[in-house]
């Protein structure tokens, strides 16, 4: 029987041959300007390089199942148009008012909360361990299934670059309260403290 560090190794090992191969695929730009940190210039010329390294690891390594167009491409919150992220947000919504697939974790209202719920109970086992990114791929995949299987949702799960709002994350339009936001803060209401 193996041993749970071996089944670990094991699952890690591709893993660690993946990122030897990404190595040798494009050189790597690590020396950037304040100002091109600061401007996004160098996150936006690291996700091209990633980018292109994944084309090219596709094209050396893919299938006929998996190709160039049919590959999921995960986008930033402001680079989606309005109304992606309005199906976005309807699709959670949704999500959060369907019945909790698993009764018995305390706490879960519906199918939304499951996948808060497992997250809290797993993050001791996957968290600082070798399986941290197959687990969490497998999480953002069933997670998307569900949008799309339970309410219609035909995109991606959208990403917050939160660095380029470091200085002000209620202004950033994830959370500036609009009808293409996920909410912010609200209304000020005065009150003497708790």
């Amino acid at each position: 029987m193996l041993s749970p560090s071996s089944i670990l190794a094991a699952a890690a090992l591709p893993l660690l041959l993946a990122q030897s191969a990404s190595a040798r695929l494009m050189p790597r730009a690590t020396n950037y300007t304040q100002e091109a940190v600061d401007s996004g210039e160098a996150l936006s010329d690291l996700h091209a390089q990633a980018y292109n390294n994944a084309l090219a690891r596709l094209a050396a390594n893919g299938t006929s199942q998996c190709t160039k167009d049919n590959v999921r491409v995960r986008r930033e919150w402001r680079n989606m148009p309005g109304e992606d992220r309005i199906a976005y947000t309807d699709a959670v919504t949704c999500l959060q008012s369907k019945a909790p697939l698993y009764t018995d974790i305390a706490g879960s209202k519906s199918m939304f909360d499951d996948f808060v719920a497992l997250h809290q109970n797993m993050t001791g086992y996957v968290h600082m361990s070798a399986t941290f990114l197959l687990w969490h791929r497998y999480y953002i995949h069933t997670y998307e299934e569900k949008l799309s299987t339970e309410c219609g949702y035909t995109g991606t799960l959208p990403y917050w670059e939160w660095s380029l709002d470091g200085d002000d994350p209620a202004s950033s339009p994830i959370f500036d309260g609009s009808a293409t936001s996920m909410g912010s803060d609200g209304a000020y209401v005065a009150h003497d403290g708790l």
